[in-house]
């Protein structure tokens, strides 16, 4: 089981900024949210999408249609390589009006459970952002981190990827230091994660 435990404080926006907090995910902690209300920005995210299915043979394509439901309104269907659909998928786009520039292509298999006999559907998929929300986020950046390090009861007492304020949270962590097998921990554990803490401005959380 991977795990990694991070100590992090809140940040002004930078351009390669990608790690955040939604503002609700805060609201255990107000006077943080207090002290740092003018660094909550507004972040625009997808909420849903527009995606063409590309089956390798029309026999895929046929199976999929009989035992997976799909609607036209937001899904198309085309058959072959996607090099030789190219034309099939300009016009797709330019009949929906999708924005090319914001496109996600990935590879991906579907099974339906249902027909233990039933092919593997090996598909591209193409997908468009066509409907979005405005949420508010406040950026962070590392202050402390630590790769595993701990005993098998810490994923009891603690949620996966669940911010904690507190420094008595992060006391209570460092009781599950896995101390017989990584014993470099009892001291770098209080470093990254201890003696910086500040409650107001410090977040811990793990993540596996």
């Amino acid at each position: 089981m991977g795990l990694d435990l991070w100590h992090v404080k809140p940040t002004d926006k930078k351009h390669d900024s990608v790690d955040f907090f939604y503002v609700d995910e805060l609201e255990e902690c107000p006077p943080l949210v207090e002290n740092h209300r003018q660094l909550i920005c507004d972040l625009v995210e997808a909420t849903h999408y527009f995606t063409i299915y590309i089956f390798q043979a029309n026999q895929y394509l046929n199976y999929y249609i009989s035992r997976f439901d799909y609607s036209e309104a937001d899904s198309a269907l085309l058959a072959g390589s996607i090099q030789d659909l190219a034309m099939d998928i300009f016009n797709i786009e330019a009949e929906r009006n999708l924005d090319i520039e914001e496109k996600m292509i990935t590879e991906t298999h579907l099974r339906d459970n249902t027909d233990p006999g039933g092919p593997l559907l090996w598909t591209t998929q193409i997908s468009y952002p066509i409907a979005f929300s405005k949420r508010q986020v406040i950026y962070f950046e590392e202050v402390g981190y630590q790769r595993k390090g701990m005993n098998m009861p810490f994923y009891s007492e603690f949620v996966n990827c669940k911010p904690y304020f507190y420094k008595a949270d992060v006391l209570k962590a460092a009781s599950y230091l896995d101390i017989d097998h990584r014993p470099e921990v009892t001291v770098y554990f209080p470093t990254e994660f201890i003696d910086n803490f500040i409650e107001g401005k410090s977040v811990f959380f793990a993540s596996w």
